[in-house]
């Protein structure tokens, strides 16, 4: 991520002072094409790898749902995803607490596996491994982000499940 921000600002840069940056002749070293053509690749593999990731986690929400017998449906909007459940009969706290952390189990687990291809694959092509350094990036994070308990999120999903089973009078209604 960092490496596309500054190639963008180089980029750019080149608009404002032609072939120089701040007096360095930046375009012997690093041409406007070279860095254009790497902001605007980084930029199409970073917007793949959040799909790729939001997606596996609304899967891991969907799967957990059909486990228990609900209907599932994933929406994916601009930044993340929601996925809907319904069963027509009542859902226990449990089954809730289930689905409410399958989201972010997958996004953890794929972070990990992503890390692992990622490093018994020395040496392979820059482009998978900088896909699967972001992967693993944005897996986690996402993964790990939405274990925080706010309202809405899957921790504040999977709080309210786990008040109701181990505190029911302090459960969220």
């Amino acid at each position: 991520f960092a490496l596309q921000v500054v190639l963008g600002a180089i980029t750019a840069h080149y608009a404002v002072e032609g072939q120089a940056f701040y007096g360095f002749r930046l375009s012997e070293i690093l041409p406007y094409a070279v860095t254009r053509t790497w902001h605007t690749q980084l930029a199409v593999l970073w917007i793949a790898t959040v799909f790729v990731g939001v997606l596996a986690h609304e899967l891991g929400h969907a799967f957990a749902a059909r486990s228990i017998g609900a209907e599932a449906k994933i929406d994916l909007i601009v930044f993340g995803g929601l996925t809907t459940w319904s069963t027509g009969k009542p859902i226990t706290a449990p089954q809730k607490l289930r689905v409410s952390l399958a989201g972010p189990i997958v996004g953890i687990i794929l972070g990990g596996v992503s890390w692992l291809v990622a490093q018994s694959l020395p040496g392979f092509r820059i482009e998978v491994l900088v896909f699967l350094d972001l992967l693993t990036q944005v897996a986690l994070v996402w993964g790990i982000f939405n274990l925080v308990p706010f309202p809405g999120f899957d921790g504040g999903h999977s709080l309210d499940a786990a008040l109701e089973i181990f505190a029911p009078s302090r459960a969220a209604r």
